[in-house]
């Protein structure tokens, strides 16, 4: 064999194999992984080890855990969850907007309770009924200059004042007591009426309250009201059943004792009582769990034609929560015109006992007085707006 066919055999040969060296190099670094300083750092990657997870260092095992590795740092929240700080978070719920009457209490929008009906002589004071002074018992103390001069040309040469007793006496001589009564009553002959009034004293003096012009078969007591805390006088009275419709006006005044025989009064106030016609005779009625109903106000409009009307109902303390509930749940606050009796509405009653009503009558048919029953406990109240010819 000749030289130059070894050297062609030779160069054949070694090409091949050449070849098949640099493709099987070239398959094995295909898969290994080049996890350059670069890649690391521009997924703040500390360690080879943070995507190479089972220490093969292949392409394939690095580009899958650096997904995982990415996946960890930044987590897929689920709503309503949001990303903070690379952590998922629920934000907090924004505050509900109400619509009027509702407020916001808590995040919840609620309904305000009505502010409540007070009974006379309380007023409604911030949302809470209560019994203002009749007087203002802040000049109680306050004399003129005139006065004090006097006081100053009084004292004697040893420099003691001989006027303190008669200071003091000036002082409540000034001090006028008042009374509180409402300006018109109505009754049904045949029926009782109660009414009280009540007197105030910012010197804290005995009080007595004097009627005049009662009519016959009244009377007045003076008493003292425990939970208001103020000379009271009630006066009772309960007309014939025979009596026809009439106008009966008293006047009352309540008296101060000074306890040196100089009493002092207050001026006299008018309480018209309106005397109703009969009503006819009705059973012995089942009040259930009402103790009292009372017309707190009852007024007319003649610009809207509006007659409102609201009372209040006290239950019996031997009836429970059920009791009530089931009561109003079938009773309803009954309306009429007090002279004629034709019903003229009705009002819900409120689990507090509480009624109210706004009813849509014409001028010339509003009531001087109504009449409001509720389960055959009755209130009589005349009608304020109303001009009536007693």
């Amino acid at each position: 064999m000749s030289i130059d066919l070894l050297r062609r055999i030779r160069r054949n040969t070694v090409k091949p194999l050449l070849s098949l060296l640099v493709i099987a190099f070239a398959v094995l670094a295909a898969n290994v992984a080049h996890a350059t300083p670069a890649i690391m750092q521009a997924n703040n990657a500390p360690a080879c080890s943070s995507c190479h997870t089972q220490g093969k260092f292949t392409k394939a095992e690095g580009q899958a855990g650096l997904a995982a590795y990415l996946a960890a740092l930044t987590p897929i929240c689920t709503s309503p969850q949001v990303l903070q700080g690379n952590v998922c978070v629920t934000p907090p719920l924004l505050p509900p907007t109400c619509t009027a009457p509702q407020v916001l209490q808590g995040d919840v929008c609620v309904t305000p309770p009505p502010p409540p009906t007070c009974i006379a002589p309380q007023v409604l004071q911030g949302n809470v009924c209560v019994t203002p002074a009749p007087t203002s018992c802040s000049d109680v103390d306050d004399l003129d200059d005139e006065h004090g001069q006097e006081l100053d040309d009084d004292r004697d040469h040893d420099g003691n004042d001989e006027s303190d007793d008669d200071s003091e006496k000036s002082k409540k001589a000034k001090i006028i007591p008042t009374l509180s009564a409402p300006d018109h009553v109505s009754v049904h002959a045949g029926e009782t009426l109660t009414l009280a009034v009540t007197a105030f004293d910012c010197a804290s003096r005995p009080l007595t309250i004097i009627a005049k012009h009662l009519p016959y078969g009244a009377a007045l007591e003076n008493t003292v009201d425990p939970q208001l805390h103020m000379s009271k006088g009630v006066i009772t009275w309960t007309p014939d059943a025979g009596s026809r419709a009439q106008t009966v006006e008293i006047e009352l005044k309540v008296v101060a004792d000074d306890g040196a025989g100089k009493p002092v009064a207050s001026d006299e106030r008018g309480v018209v009582i309106n005397v109703l016609p009969a009503t006819p005779a009705q059973p012995l009625a089942q009040n259930g769990p009402v103790k009292s109903n009372t017309v707190v106000s009852a007024g007319y409009r003649s610009k809207s034609q509006k007659l409102t009307v609201a009372g209040q109902l006290l239950w019996n303390r031997s009836s429970n929560k059920g009791d009530r509930l089931a009561f109003i749940k079938n009773q309803n606050a009954v309306i009429s015109d007090a002279a004629s009796g034709v019903q003229l509405g009705t009002a819900a009653i409120k689990r507090d006992g509480k009624w109210k009503t706004a009813i849509t009558i014409d001028a010339n048919s509003a009531p001087c007085s109504v009449d409001v029953a509720v389960g055959g406990v009755r209130a009589t109240q005349p009608v304020k707006g109303v001009n009536c010819q007693n």
